[in-house]
């Protein structure tokens, strides 16, 4: 936190010096872009995906492939670095199309959650799963495939036989 208030001070200081010369005419704020890096998160955020979670809450099963009939596939979150509660948004991806969203809340004693999607083998295809913070700040992703990866949201087709 404290490199943001001295970052936040320099640039005052140097805003009324004329440090940001503007070419044109216009009455673009030189300081918006800096509210944006202000709002990053003081924590990382990992996700991994899987087919269980164990008595621990470790994940079980961790992949990127799953076969056809997974079922459930969970969703591991960690929060590296957390200082304070954060309230986080799990987005579940099927070829480009939200299909699920949950919310998590993790704290500094409670940095890891874990949550599940129940994936039928109709659904086959090409999967992410998105974690992003309060302000719709993707914080991480986790691509993973359920039997053949999809395209265009088809499965891929598959080769044809070969014969001598």
């Amino acid at each position: 936190m404290f490199p943001r208030i001295a970052l936040f001070c320099l640039v005052a200081a140097l805003a009324p010096a004329g440090v940001w010369a503007q070419e044109d005419d216009t009455e673009d704020d030189p300081l918006a872009g800096l509210n944006d890096w202000l709002s990053i998160p003081d924590f990382t955020a990992e996700i991994a995906v899987g087919t269980g979670v164990g008595p621990d809450g470790a994940l079980l099963g961790d992949a990127s492939r799953f076969a056809k009939h997974v079922g459930t596939v969970y969703c591991r979150i960690d929060a590296i670095g957390l200082t304070e509660t954060q309230n986080l948004t799990v987005v579940w991806y099927r070829v480009g199309e939200d299909l699920a969203r949950q919310q998590v809340q993790l704290t500094k004693a409670k940095p890891n959650a874990v949550v599940s999607l129940n994936i039928p083998a109709t659904q086959a295809g090409s999967w992410r799963v998105e974690v992003s913070a309060a302000d719709d700040q993707v914080l991480a992703v986790a691509p993973f495939v359920v039997g053949a990866p999809s395209i265009g949201g088809r499965p891929a087709p598959k080769p044809a036989p070969t014969h001598p």
